[in-house]
């Protein structure tokens, strides 16, 4: 049945959302929702958004943000994820308190009305309605508080917790491996820099302090977030000059002796104080009344200070001055009450004009009611949500607008803010807007005089108000030179209305009008002349005057009529309707208007009485005589002699003559100011031409050298070239001699050490092990043995998979035996935590406790140093850490080492080592390492309870440093330990480095003794590695890059994640022998699965078991890789085998990786020649 994901959170969830959020960030929410075993990405991102991020305000709304809230509601309906920024709140907050708002008013209206009945009878409120009833399930969890821990927590949330205590407390990754690297790393640049720095200004050389990154801060030497003070009312550039000159003219070394000296010095100066108080110390009743003398003194003083007269100052109006003012004060008071008399005649004399006539409030006025704008947006929200439909019409809903609503000027609520007047800023007379107006400019009154009641300022009001109007006269625009027609306004036409009484539709009424606007356009497109209904020729220049003159002189009355309405037409289309080519632009005439009917029954007669009178002959006779060669047209009655022709010819040929002199001129004086402008010109262009003219003759020339000199350097390459050759011709036959020598002597020495080992047919006994040695290949270090171990024998060369905690990720024991596997890893460092000590002896060893009936190697827990280095701490007693899981001081020895190992009942144990990454720069680290190495191997061996039954390996380290891994090496082989083993490598150190170790320790270790290098996994690396001399490796990678849905193949590694396998229906590998990649075939003695590529992609996501399937190919790569190793060295093929075996990885050899061809070229083996 599948888990349905959500739910409500509780507090342990909350925790681990939070520890997660810490250590992933604000955008892995797949990552984190993997530690909640209840909870999706998208849940765990609303419950952090929605609650859990301390920017969250959880307190009661204040009045300001409901008056925001309900403003951008209004602007922005629904919009409540673009509103919530704005108000501060997250949006489901902001809903919540809308609704709340709307409950509210709703309830306090049905309280007013009286619609609340008793207890029974009462509606249900807006809380009830919404309460959750029993099985109703929360849309929104997230939002809630968390729910209170059970006390007893069932199995899934107890697994949950554990998984995700284990994930935050882990360390041990490569990611925080680099992180905790690069940390040190950075940490110890930076002491390394500070402490240049303090030398160099100790010494007197200041250097600037320059940031890493361009644009970034540097948190060493910049104040973050730093606010200047603003500048001070007075001036600090003479302090700052000062404090400039002074800094430059510090000395660091003169101040550091003044300092010990003035140190010195007041030291002294203390002392000697001290000494003369101690000796001329007064008694206690002294000094009591010492202090009470002067608490007297203070008390006396304080009752002085009151006594002290006041001092002001000279007062600016005196005696004399008050008194005359109070008595011109009485001589008006006296005639204002003569004028308040019954005496009219006195009254029309006297005015009061001792006080302003003005209606400004002598107090503060009261200010008006202030409006609830929160009441009346609600009552505008609800009014909104309770209106009809808008298709049935009708008016639109009342609504509070103006002062009393948030209004829609901008996104923040519109404020009402009482202002107390100010009578020193406003005038107290009233002026034309209300109360006490100000003016409009300084020293204008507004409207009249305050207190004219003689009206003795009339005249001069009325000049005011002249004078004003004139201004305003003289501020409007000057009139342009243009000519105005005034039109009556057209009158606007009533909207059509259709039987049922509705308005007319729109586009019908548009329809309407175009076919009226059209039919009006045709109607006076009729009433146009012929010429401009058929679109005849006509005159570009039409001058009526000349027109109508000539109309004039007609003498006949109709025919004159005619002409003089001919022109008017004419002149009129001209100036209406002109031509494009016309640039003469006249008034429009003015035309007579006649009816249709007028004009119709007028053309109807010109052809009945053209009908008769317009002959065919006529017609061609106007035409010819019309298109005679005559030069005075028009004349009908004259015609040119030739003589006149000739005549004329000559006139036109004189005058085009006088034309041509005359452009000629004109020519001439052009081109004489074109030569003036254009001259600089063309000199210039002259002198550019030469340019390029050179400018081409120098880049001939310096293509020809340039020709020369490719030549030469073609030649001089050949040259070098076979130069070269000889050098490298040379050189290699100094390598090959220096390599046959190096042979030699390493097979002189395995021959030594042949004869020295026990026994005379190559195999070795020591304790609990048999090393056999069944062949050597006869170029390389390689070499083909059998390990005898108390659960079985082993083939050497081998690769250990690493069962951790007793169980290799991802497939049980008994597939781990069908793959071929004798001997695996276990950790001592993490059994030693979990399960214990105690269950190990209760159960009776690792053995037993995962059920694995051949051979166990187990890790010491030294490497655990480097990938726990937060949590460890190292001295001469051992390795102090906290526990990764629970946090408990624990320390680990030995002693204890051994202790664990005997307790797990491992074939083969390691010692205890003081492990350090190899790209350390501490040498001095690196060799207390070594020795202490040494040291603990001498406990181990002093420890080691089963010395008959369990093979105790030593461990050389050293670190890069050729020098200390030779003095390990010497100082461990004289412990004579069954087994020798190189530590401290796969940590991030450069491959050549790697081989350059391998090959300087195993030439010198003895022959006849397991050399196990220690981390080991890669193919390349394995194969490098058999080469360089070494038998036994372990490795994490192959089940790790199994779990990231990688399989590792002869032609290099899949990644089956990748979506070009999503259709590819293969078998991982074609030809291999593991379970998976077997066929199913009915019969075989070994029947497989024939698990297919599309299979472990479409499932590696989600799914364990596409783990568990690449787990199993990948180690029975590992482990049939290592039996083709050992087949080749038996067969004396094994550097035919390394060839083939990176042709295969590698199609190109151009892409051998350098390490490798050079480690192996050290050993006799050239990769890149067939």
């Amino acid at each position: 049945m599948p888990v349905v994901k959500g739910g409500v959170w509780t507090n342990i969830e909350d925790e681990v959302l939070k520890a997660a959020v810490s250590k992933y960030g604000l955008n892995q929410w797949a990552r984190v929702s993997s530690l909640l075993a209840r909870k999706t990405p998208k849940q765990c991102k609303a419950r952090w958004q929605e609650w859990l991020d301390p920017s969250i305000k959880k307190v009661e709304f204040t009045k300001e943000e409901d008056e925001k809230l309900l403003h951008l509601a209004k602007l922005m309906p629904t919009q409540w994820r673009t509103i919530a920024p704005l108000v501060g709140r997250t949006a489901n907050q902001c809903i919540e308190r809308y609704q709340k708002l709307l409950d509210e008013a709703e309830q306090r209206e049905a309280g007013e009305l009286g619609l609340t009945g008793g207890d029974d009878s009462a509606a249900p409120t807006a809380d009830d309605v919404r309460r959750l009833r029993p099985g109703e399930v929360d849309p929104d969890p997230e939002t809630k508080p968390a729910r209170p821990d059970t006390i007893d927590l069932d199995e899934d949330e107890k697994e949950m917790l554990s998984e995700a205590r284990a994930r935050l407390a882990n360390t041990q990754g490569k990611k925080a491996k680099r992180k905790a690297r690069e940390r040190q790393q950075e940490e110890s640049r930076r002491l390394a820099a500070l402490q240049k720095r303090r030398e160099l200004k100790t010494a007197g050389i200041n250097i600037k302090v320059v940031t890493r990154k361009k644009g970034q801060m540097d948190y060493n030497a910049d104040i973050p977030f730093e606010k200047k003070a603003a500048p001070g009312f007075y001036d600090t550039n003479e302090e700052l000059t000062l404090n400039e000159r002074q800094r430059a003219n510090f000395d660091p070394r003169k101040q550091q002796l003044a300092q010990a000296k003035r140190k010195q010095d007041e030291e002294e100066e203390a002392g000697r104080k001290r000494r003369k108080a101690d000796k001329d110390a007064p008694s206690a009743s002294y000094r009591e009344a010492l202090k009470a003398g002067q608490m007297q003194r203070v008390r006396e003083a304080e009752q002085s200070s009151k006594r002290r007269a006041l001092n002001l100052p000279a007062p600016q109006v005196g005696e004399g001055e008050l008194e005359e003012i109070v008595k011109m004060g009485m001589i008006g008071e006296r005639a204002n009450t003569a004028a308040e008399g019954e005496n009219d005649a006195t009254r029309g004399l006297v005015n009061s004009y001792s006080t302003l006539n003005t209606s400004a409030p002598i107090r503060t006025p009261k200010a008006p009611a202030h409006e609830d704008h929160i009441a009346n947006e609600i009552k505008n929200i609800r009014a909104l949500t309770q209106t009809q439909s808008s298709l049935l019409g009708g008016e639109n809903t009342p609504l509070h607008e103006g002062a009393g609503s948030t209004g829609f000027e901008s996104a923040a609520p519109r404020m009402q803010n009482i202002v107390t007047p100010n009578p020193l800023a406003t005038p107290l007379r009233q002026g034309a807007n209300g109360v006490g107006a100000t003016p409009l400019r300084p020293g204008q009154t507004p409207l009249r005089t305050p207190r004219d009641s003689f009206a003795l300022n009339a005249q001069g009001n009325d000049m005011v108000l002249r004078h004003r109007l004139k201004q305003g006269l003289a501020s409007l625009p000057k009139p342009k030179q243009q000519s105005w027609e005034l039109e009556l306004p057209e009158e606007e036409q009533e909207v059509a209305t259709n039987k049922s009484g509705l308005p007319e539709d729109a586009a019908v009424r548009d329809q309407r009008e175009r076919e009226l606007r059209e039919a009006q356009e045709l109607i006076e497109r009729k009433r146009r002349t012929q010429v401009m209904q058929r679109e005849l020729p006509r005159p570009v220049s039409v001058n009526l005057e000349v027109l109508l003159r000539a109309a004039e002189d007609i003498e006949d009355s109709a025919e004159k009529a005619i002409a003089r309405e001919a022109a008017i037409l004419v002149a009129h289309d001209a100036a209406k309707y002109p031509l494009s080519t016309a640039t003469q632009r006249s008034q429009v005439p003015r035309l007579d208007q006649i009816e249709d009917i007028a004009l119709a029954e007028a053309r109807r007669q010109i052809l009945l009485e053209a009908k008769d009178k317009l002959k065919a002959d006529a017609v061609e006779a106007a035409w010819a005589k019309s298109n005679t060669n005559s030069l005075l047209l028009g004349l009908g009655c004259y015609d040119d002699t030739e003589q006149e022709e000739v005549e004329a010819m000559k006139e036109a040929f004189d005058e085009i003559q006088d034309i041509m002199i005359d452009s000629a001129e004109k020519g001439a004086k052009l081109e004489k100011k074109l030569n003036l402008h254009l001259g600089g010109y063309k000199q210039r262009a002259e002198t550019l031409r030469k340019k390029m003219g050179d400018s081409a003759t120098e880049l001939e020339k310096a293509t020809n050298a340039l020709n020369s000199f490719k030549i030469l350097a073609i030649s001089e390459e050949a040259a070098a070239r076979n130069r070269l050759a000889a050098l490298r011709e040379e050189v290699g036959f100094i390598s090959r001699r220096e390599r046959e020598a190096q042979e030699l002597y390493r097979r002189n020495r395995e021959e030594l050490n042949a004869l020295v080992a026990e026994g005379t047919n190559g195999s070795a006994t020591h304790g609990a092990l048999t090393f056999d040695l069944v062949a050597r290949c006869s170029t390389t270090r390689a070499r083909a043995s059998v390990l005898t171990l108390p659960h079985g024998p082993v083939n050497l060369p081998m690769f250990m998979p690493v069962a951790t905690q007793a169980s290799l990720k991802g497939i049980t024991p008994e597939q781990l035996e069908q793959t071929g596997c004798r001997l695996c890893l276990n950790n001592t460092y993490h059994l030693g935590l979990k399960p214990g000590q105690d269950v190990l002896d209760a159960v009776g060893g690792a053995h037993k406790l995962q059920g694995w009936k051949h051979n166990i190697l187990t890790d010491s827990g030294g490497f655990q140093m480097v990938s726990l280095l937060e949590l460890a701490t190292i001295t001469e007693e051992g390795v102090r850490f906290l526990s990764p899981h629970d946090r408990t001081p624990m320390l680990l020895t030995p002693e204890h080492s051994m202790s664990l190992q005997n307790s797990i009942g491992s074939d083969i144990m390691m010692q205890l080592d003081d492990v350090i990454v190899t790209t350390s720069p501490d040498r001095q680290r690196m060799r207390e390492a070594m020795e202490r190495s040494v040291r603990w191997l001498d406990r181990c061996l002093a420890a080691h309870r089963n010395p008959a039954t369990q093979n105790l390996f030593c461990i050389i380290q050293g670190g890069l440093d050729l020098e200390l891994r030779r003095a390990c090496a010497e100082a461990m082989l004289a412990r004579d330990t069954p087994g020798i083993a190189i530590g401290g490598l796969s940590g991030g150190e450069a491959k050549d480095d790697y081989c350059r170790v391998v090959a300087a320790c195993t030439a010198l270790l003895p022959e006849l003794k397991p050399r196990y290098v220690m981390g080991i996994g890669y193919p390349e690396d394995l194969v490098v590695s058999v080469a360089l001399g070494a038998d036994m490796f372990d490795c994490v990678w192959p089940t790790r890059t199994a779990r990231f849905g990688n399989a590792v193949t002869k032609s290099g590694m899949l990644k089956l994640r990748n979506n070009e396998y999503a259709n590819d229906f293969g078998v991982i590998e074609e030809g291999c022998g593991c379970m998976c990649c077997r066929p199913r075939e009915a019969g075989r003695e070994a029947e497989g699965l024939g698990v297919t590529r599309a299979f472990i992609h479409h499932n590696v996501a989600k799914e364990t078991v596409a783990a568990h399937l690449l787990t199993m190919h990948n180690v029975w790569y590992q482990l049939n890789l290592m039996s083709d190793i050992r087949e080749a060295i038996i067969a004396d093929r094994f550097p035919a085998f390394i060839k083939e075996f990176y042709g295969r990885l590698y199609p190109d050899r151009s892409e051998y990786p350098k390490w490798a061809v050079d480690a192996l070229s050290g050993v006799g083996v050239d990769l890149l020649q067939d």
